[in-house]
């Protein structure tokens, strides 16, 4: 299963054009993506070469993982509209590695299952994506996300609370049901139980968003912590497994494949179709 597509704000298959029920791939199929640029601008085409994304077992999963905390319609496409038990709501915590693609795989995942794309703010038609930054206080996050639907004037002076009350209230006016929070482990070791309230806040009392946070595995750590016991039931891990080195070579094969058909270009007679690694190289 092997799909190759820009990695720009080009259109990716909404939730309706999705094959009904969980719009997983079944098989090898390139996803549309902006039209090939010439191919005497070098330039152009290498930039399009590093910015594909390649689809894998991963974007499946997650697929996955989303159709069991938001809400379907009667045709089965997944709606920007988190599940309710009992009032409350549920994420996902997605953990890896740095650099290891979690947060191209939940963006890419998200517009694909609801078309709803960011722009460069972040800001989505019911999506919002927020990058915690390392310096930045919980009330400094709130406010992050305040500015995301629009909102900067903020009083002199505001409490942690009153911030939360004040983030809530303009998501909700906004029409935001899904908040992608990034590199949460950023705010870890500062103040822990106010992450824990934080992180709790926007799926309690009924307020209707579905969270997603990203994080390493300090981000794993935390959430597992005895006295964060709720964390894990509110948050289920979506880890990263990393793929066997067959599986690795498929991906790399299959991408080289799509591409070169794409350019309609073919392999040189010296050019190796499997790369020659260790498995050590994984």
């Amino acid at each position: 299963m092997i799909s190759v597509t820009n990695n720009s704000t080009s259109p990716v298959p909404a939730a309706s054009e999705a094959p009904p029920g969980n719009g997983l791939d079944e098989g090898p199929q390139a996803m549309p993506g902006a039209p090939l640029p010439p191919l005497d601008c070098i330039a152009s085409v290498s930039d399009r070469i590093l910015n594909c994304y390649v689809s894998s077992e991963w974007d499946n999963q997650f697929l996955t993982r989303l159709g069991m905390v938001l809400r379907r319609d009667n045709d089965g496409n997944l709606l920007p509209e988190p599940k309710r038990v009992h009032g409350e709501t549920k994420g996902i915590s997605v953990v890896g590695p740095s650099g290891e693609g979690k947060t191209t795989l939940v963006k890419k995942a998200v517009a694909r299952a609801l078309g709803d794309h960011l722009d460069d703010k972040g800001r989505g038609k019911h999506v919002v994506y927020c990058r915690v930054r390392s310096d930045a206080t919980i009330k400094g996050v709130y406010m992050d996300l305040c500015r995301l639907t629009g909102f900067s004037s903020f009083p002199a002076r505001m409490t942690n609370i009153e911030a939360k009350h004040l983030t809530v209230h303009r998501l909700q006016l906004a029409g935001i049901r899904v908040i992608i929070l990034d590199e949460v482990h950023n705010q870890l070791g500062k103040n822990d139980r106010s992450v824990n309230l934080f992180l709790k806040s926007f799926l309690q009392d009924g307020r209707g968003f579905c969270l997603i946070v990203i994080g390493t595995s300090r981000l794993r750590q935390f959430i597992l912590r005895p006295e964060n016991d709720e964390l894990p039931r509110r948050l289920p891990e979506f880890p990263l497994v990393p793929f066997k080195p067959d599986a690795s070579i498929s991906l790399i094969n299959g991408a080289l494949r799509d591409l070169t058909r794409e350019a309609g270009l073919k392999f040189g007679r010296s050019i190796r179709p499997r790369p020659i690694c260790r498995t050590s190289d994984f």
